[in-house]
């Protein structure tokens, strides 16, 4: 996918204050969980998401959510914190996306 970003999600639940719930059929899990337009990746498909350099990947995951603000060739990779989703950023360039089924 040429101009591809990847972006990140995780929930945000306080003890006595939800500030960011949302309900999918199944739960996400680090490392396993995509977000997608699924005019670009069908629902359901896996996919292996590489730095070109080697620094990180994500994956092997699944395609089960398909966001609000996910439209076009956007990714939302599912993170285990806010502050990881932080530490990560957005990428813009760089990453090549296999499409494993």
């Amino acid at each position: 996918m040429v101009g591809l970003t990847l972006t990140e999600y995780s929930y945000i639940i306080h003890i006595y204050n939800i500030l960011f719930y949302y309900f999918i059929i199944t739960k996400p899990i680090p490392g396993e969980t995509i977000a997608v337009d699924p005019k670009y990746i069908p629902l359901g498909s896996y996919v292996y998401i590489v730095a070109n350099n080697g620094s990180w990947s994500y994956g092997p995951a699944r395609a089960e959510d398909k966001g609000g603000a996910i439209q076009g060739d956007v990714i939302d990779l599912y993170m285990s914190s806010v502050a990881r989703c932080n530490t990560f950023g957005v990428k813009k360039s760089g990453v090549t996306i296999y499409i494993l089924r």
